[in-house]
């Protein structure tokens, strides 16, 4: 088991993001997930189509037919995040998850099976198997959240530099 958390902790770490800066819009690729927040107020949310020195256009979902194309001026523009994938969060998320669902499981069929009659001070015969159920349930369900958490992915948005 100690085994099992060391290896956890070790891709855990090794899946962090390296940097936390902000990105300059120019940088960004076709197809980035974007959110803006507009010099009136308004939000808007899609993906990148291109990005230039005047103007921003975007794919939106939201505020225009669905898969229109919508020009926005960079001077209209107040601010903008991109959407990043980070697999450690999605990791230490998942994983959760699968402690839970595992555990919580576990402990369900625990109390269904337990009997008063079974049981003495120390040992508990027919209980007993429905804890070990849990403990190998939990056991064999926070690794597979751990792979599904990362291999998804938690979202995460960042500020991009729009000024140039």
């Amino acid at each position: 088991m100690r085994r099992l958390i060391v290896i956890s902790a070790i891709c855990l770490a090794a899946a962090a993001p390296m940097s936390s800066s902000a990105q300059r819009a120019e940088d960004l690729q076709r197809g980035a997930s974007v959110r803006l927040r507009l010099a009136d107020g308004g939000r808007a949310r899609g993906y990148i189509d291109s990005v230039t020195a005047e103007t921003i256009m975007l794919h939106v979902f939201e505020r225009a037919e669905a898969g229109a194309s919508v020009r926005y001026r960079r001077d209209f523009v107040a601010s903008m995040e991109v959407m990043e994938k980070h697999t450690a969060k999605g990791a230490l998320r998942g994983g959760l998850i699968g402690l839970l669902v595992g555990g919580g499981g576990g402990f369900l069929i625990g109390a269904l099976t337990y009997s008063e009659k079974d049981c003495n001070i120390l040992v508990c015969s027919a209980s007993s198997s429905g804890a070990l159920l849990g403990f190998v349930a939990a056991a064999v369900a926070t690794p597979i959240g751990l792979l599904v958490g990362a291999a998804q992915g938690a979202p995460e948005w960042r500020d991009v530099y729009l000024r140039q």
